[in-house]
């Protein structure tokens, strides 16, 4: 997926997600360009990816 393509869905109202386990945050990115972050202080890798399928269960949220 493209840039393009990702600033097309937030427009639609999708969210995308994006784990980044070795900072141990999750971001998401903006229709700015950009990714900032959305959660962070988890404690493991595995917390994260908690948190991850958590947020996976809104229909509108998706993962890059």
């Amino acid at each position: 997926m493209t840039a393009k393509d990702q600033i097309k869905l937030i427009k639609k109202g999708f969210k995308i997600i994006r784990a980044d386990l070795f900072r141990l945050e999750i971001k998401i990115k903006t229709d700015s360009h950009s990714w900032k972050v959305l959660e962070k202080g988890f404690s493991s890798k595995a917390a994260v990816e908690r948190k991850m399928k958590k947020l996976l269960e809104d229909s509108l949220t998706i993962e890059d």
